[in-house]
């Protein structure tokens, strides 16, 4: 028994590689493929066949396939990499991206500023204050001394009116966030669809 290479005899890429013996290594052959034997630990992710000789791809090259960009393959004989994604997808997904960001942006809201001092404002904390506010509307009095604790962790009075006036800044801090997370996320989309090639497409970012 030896192990065999078969290969794309025209491209020389080793499509799998099986165990077996001279006689039967013609069952295992399909049109367009042919058989070398492999005398070492060659394997089919890191050789490849050239002129008939087991040749190894060098570290570039293994690097360039084990990080292709999304609709580029590499090509054989030719050992490069060739894009061949169509300039609408290649937008579609960038601007995808672009949505992904814009979205993470808008959830990591969780602090605004009410008289000087910063509350938090994550989803937890929006749902304290709407409840509180629902309790007010309710009709229903605030316990007395009532307090807000702050960011960080220091302890303020506050009448209805206050808490009423707090939600009023945090959701002019929130709705200013969400339209200028937005606004940039539309500038970077007609960039994006307006580019013309693939290096002008990754050349666009979200900037911190």
């Amino acid at each position: 028994m030896n192990s065999y290479g078969i290969y794309n005899a025209t491209s020389g890429v080793i499509n799998r590689i099986i165990s077996t013996d001279q006689n039967n290594i013609a069952l295992n052959v399909q049109a367009g493929e042919s058989a070398i034997i492999l005398l070492n630990d060659e394997t089919d992710d890191k050789f490849y066949v050239s002129n008939g000789i087991i040749t190894a791809y060098t570290s570039t090259e293994l690097q360039l396939i084990a990080t292709l960009p999304i609709g580029c393959i590499w090509s054989m004989p030719s050992r490069a990499v060739v894009d061949t994604a169509v300039m609408a997808d290649i937008q579609a997904r960038a601007c995808a991206a672009i949505n992904v960001k814009r979205d993470a942006v808008i959830a990591a809201f969780d602090q605004f500023t009410y008289n000087g001092v910063v509350y938090d404002g994550d989803v937890l904390a929006q749902a304290n204050i709407q409840m509180t506010i629902d309790v007010i509307t309710a009709g229903i009095p605030l316990p007395a001394n009532f307090e807000w604790r702050a960011s960080d962790n220091s302890m303020h009075p506050m009448a209805a009116a206050d808490v009423i006036s707090m939600n009023a800044a945090r959701l002019v801090a929130q709705a200013t966030l969400v339209f200028a997370t937005y606004s940039t996320s539309w500038t970077l989309k007609a960039q994006i669809n307006s580019a013309t090639t693939r290096q002008q497409v990754e050349a666009i970012t979200w900037s911190s």
